[in-house]
């Protein structure tokens, strides 16, 4: 888990019904943190993704369009934080895939997101009925180098590149009761993938439904993961004969 309190500048910028003139929008800060900088490095910090397909789900629209293009047409701040986007996604080698999850769905994020008077236990302790597992939690601290690269991006600025380039700390040898006592990385990008066939994902009419998301009801958070994309009809050739 974890959480940043924007500063005082960017709320002032913000734009709302009483700042009708800001140049950030909520949808900038949910590029921003929700998803495509910020968590994408909490997992590059905490899990070997490299040659892995990572999928992110949120519930702005905006957001979700943006992340997929992996561009803009226009000198926004979005155009800033997808340059980010695309040094991350390359230096630490995963595959992004994003996805739309209802509001109502993401119960933890909205609580976390908002309550900065309560502290980390305060907020497990009131919403720990919503974890899929009882294993607890573990606290992450963006960096600060990556921060202040955000925080340059939503004022139009470009930053360094190596703001977003953290190296991974080594991995940690798992030990004698584990699988293996050696945690092995990936040593080329062009590793051979997994051969495992998974089963296709169907959404229903009950998958947004609060009480589906207890512990006692989720089945498996992988099982949550598996998405199916569907097929795009064939495009109409821009040539024309």
């Amino acid at each position: 888990m974890w959480r940043i309190e924007w500063p005082d500048w960017v709320r002032q910028r913000l734009v709302s019904s009483d700042i009708p003139t800001g140049d950030i929008t909520n949808s900038d800060l949910e590029l921003a943190g929700g998803l495509i900088l910020i968590q994408l490095e909490a997992l590059a910090q905490t899990f070997d993704i490299r040659e892995r397909t990572v999928l992110s789900k949120g519930d702005n629209l905006n957001t979700a369009f943006w992340e997929r293009k992996g561009s803009t047409t226009t000198d926004s701040v979005p155009a800033y934080l997808l340059r980010l986007f695309g040094l991350h996604q390359r230096f630490h080698r995963y595959v992004p895939r994003f996805d739309y999850l209802a509001g109502k769905s993401n119960l933890l994020a909205d609580a976390f997101s908002r309550d900065f008077h309560m502290t980390w236990s305060e907020l497990y302790s009131q919403h720990a009925h919503l974890f899929p597992q009882n294993n607890g939690y573990q606290v992450w601290t963006p960096p600060p180098q990556l921060i202040s690269g955000i925080l340059s991006a939503l004022q139009r600025k470009q930053c360094s590149r190596e703001s977003v380039l953290v190296e991974p700390a080594a991995p940690s040898a798992i030990g004698t009761s584990g699988k293996s006592s050696v945690m092995n990385w990936a040593s080329t990008p062009y590793s051979k993938p997994s051969t495992t066939k998974f089963p296709s994902f169907k959404s229903s009419s009950s998958e947004f439904v609060p009480e589906n998301l207890q512990p006692t009801e989720i089945q498996s958070g992988l099982e949550r993961l598996k998405v199916t994309y569907g097929v795009l009809r064939r495009r109409t050739s821009p040539w024309v004969k």
